[in-house]
């Protein structure tokens, strides 16, 4: 019975701030820019008054849940971090269920399907977004974790389009006319197409954030979320070794290599292997960034 009546004052007391958030939502909707720094201070003030510990409780029922919201740690988040993610969501109008966003290192991240959602509120519809594979030679493989899996990073390009106010709008991510828009994205997997749909879906929600960004004639914020509390730890500063008389000979001959190809196929097998000289130790970071740097710009030469 004492367990019914506290589950009941936790929905209860979630209940009320939800409407504190969709009130507070629907007034910056419709508020001046000028005056926005105002009603925003107000809805901090009045959403940390709202969320108590049973709101807290209702939440994490939801932590890392299929129906609830992802994030990248098992045992889930502090009460302190997830009290400013609800509060950043309910600002943003996002429901807690549905992966409408993700926690990532402690920092709230909207999602594609938060991303559609807030164009669906916008009045969007027939919201599609598409990102191609990455070539080969645009894959960077991390070396394995404890769980055995790598990390796979690359630069993934796409477009996204729907229709706003009787309008057909369409944003893209690409590689053409002397620029380059395509976003950089990574997963773990145990080999690339496992972590393909964790790439795709960073690089669809970046499409579909812009696309939002397009149709509400706003400009595009550089960061995908920005949390309520920023966190503060001391970085140490990176210690770098020199290279060795062998690495600086690999560094030469990749050099070499990178610069001679003469196809996409043959500078897609020299990158192929640096990307083993890199595996095994034989080029250093700095190296291996200098050598992506020429590669980027033979491959545009090649193309």
């Amino acid at each position: 019975m004492k367990s019914d009546v506290v589950k009941s004052e936790a929905f209860a007391e979630m209940t009320r701030a939800l409407t504190v958030g969709r009130d507070y939502s629907q007034q910056l909707a419709t508020t001046e820019e000028f005056f926005r720094p105002i009603v925003m201070a107000e809805a901090l003030n009045a959403l940390r008054a709202a969320i108590g510990p049973g709101a807290i409780a209702v939440l994490r029922s939801m932590e890392n849940t299929p129906l609830g919201f992802r994030t990248d740690r098992t045992d889930g988040y502090a009460d302190h971090v997830l009290r400013d993610v609800m509060i950043q969501a309910m600002i943003d109008g996002l429901s807690f269920a549905g992966n409408q966003f993700n926690v990532i290192a402690g920092s709230y991240y909207v999602t594609k399907q938060g991303w559609a959602q807030k164009l669906t509120k916008l009045g969007a519809s027939g919201i599609t977004p598409y990102c191609s594979l990455p070539a080969p030679e645009d894959v960077i493989e991390g070396p394995p974790n404890d769980r055995g899996q790598r990390k796979f990073t690359c630069k993934v390009g796409g477009y996204a389009e729907c229709l706003h106010q009787g309008q057909r709008v369409i944003v893209h991510m690409r590689d053409a006319d002397g620029y380059d828009t395509r976003r950089i994205a990574s997963a773990f997997g145990r080999d690339f197409a496992d972590a393909c749909p964790g790439i795709t879906g960073k690089a669809e929600a970046a499409l579909l954030k812009k696309l939002y960004y397009t149709c509400a004639g706003e400009p595009e914020p550089d960061e995908a979320g920005t949390p309520v509390t920023a966190e503060y730890k001391l970085i140490e500063p990176e210690v770098t070794t020199p290279a060795s008389d062998e690495q600086h000979t690999m560094h030469d001959k990749a050099l070499l290599d990178i610069a001679g190809a003469t196809s996409l196929e043959q500078l897609s097998a020299v990158w192929e292997a640096v990307n083993q000289c890199r595996k095994t130790g034989d080029l250093t970071a700095e190296q291996i960034k200098e050598l992506g740097k020429l590669k980027d710009k033979r491959k545009a030469e090649l193309k």
